[in-house]
C-alpha cells in the first residue's frame, strides 16, 4: 500500500496575495490547487515541465522548489498548523 506524505507549511512562507492567486487562480494557472478555509493543497509535480514556473511569484517558486527540490509530491500549506522552514522566506507579518 502506497502512503502520501505530505509536509504542512505555515502561510508564512507566502504573502496574502499569493494566497489570493492559489484560491482564486491556481487551479487552472499551473497545476492541482484543493482550496480549503485555512489553506491549500498543491500538487508539486515535476516543475522542469512546467511552462509557467517563471510566471508564478517569487514566494510560491521558492515554496514549490524546496518540496520539489525535498522529493514531495505534494505539499499543504496551512494557516493554523503549518511549519516554518528555515531555508524558506518569512511573511508572516504580511498576514
Amino acid at each position: 500500500m502506497y502512503i502520501m506524505q505530505v509536509p504542512v507549511l505555515s502561510t508564512a512562507h507566502i504573502r496574502p496575495a499569493t494566497g489570493e492567486f492559489l484560491t482564486d487562480e491556481g487551479n487552472g494557472i499551473f497545476g492541482v490547487v484543493a482550496t480549503y478555509d485555512d489553506g491549500w493543497f498543491i500538487f508539486v509535480g515535476d516543475l522542469e515541465g512546467l511552462d509557467t514556473f517563471d510566471a508564478l511569484s517569487q514566494d510560491l517558486q521558492k515554496v514549490l522548489q524546496w518540496a520539489f527540490d525535498n522529493g514531495h509530491e505534494w505539499i499543504r500549506i496551512d494557516a493554523h498548523v503549518g511549519d516554518i522552514i528555515e531555508e524558506l522566506p518569512n511573511y508572516s507579518e504580511e498576514w
